[in-house]
């Protein structure tokens, strides 16, 4: 195999970018480097390091929501929550978050009640060996109408 290939399986074809917001009065807007018509990252530990730099550099002039992303598709890479810089909102102890998920319909006759216990401890499962922690909270219930669910849906963009 020839080196330049060589290269090219380990650094990824195509590359890293930083991505991160400013803070523009009550705007976030989303830029990233390298731009477009530029090369991109070859390695992500060194589009990290840079990320880590710019961030530091920059966190006084408003710049937020710092991590690295691929550079052909943008999306964002494995891990990047965990290692994300400038966190915008910061996060408060207060303000936990929480998943929810919303299935069915169902015909309240279709499943026994006991068979909630079933779903439940399959999420719960789920949740522990997804997240690595039990739980603090977990809520099922049958019989949600569908005009609950839809309030449900609409609390979720507040």
């Amino acid at each position: 195999m020839k080196f330049a290939k060589a290269r090219e399986l380990i650094r990824g074809a195509a590359g890293y970018r930083v991505t991160f917001e400013v803070i523009e009065g009550s705007i976030l807007r989303s830029d990233h480097f390298p731009d477009n018509d530029e090369d991109t990252i070859p390695i992500e530990e060194e589009a990290w390091q840079l990320a880590r730099l710019f961030a530091k550099a920059r966190e006084k002039e408003g710049i937020v929501n710092v991590y690295v992303v691929h550079g052909d598709d943008y999306t964002p890479v494995t891990g990047y929550k965990e290692k994300e810089l400038n966190i915008y909102p910061p996060p408060t102890e207060d303000e936990k978050e929480y998943w929810y998920c919303i299935i069915g319909p169902v015909d309240d006759y279709d499943l026994a009640h006991p068979d909630d216990l079933s779903l439940r401890n399959a999420v719960q499962n789920a949740f522990k060996a997804l997240i690595g922690h039990d739980a603090d909270h977990c809520y099922t219930a049958w019989g949600i109408s569908e005009a609950a669910k839809e309030r449900m849906l609409l609390a979720r963009l507040d």
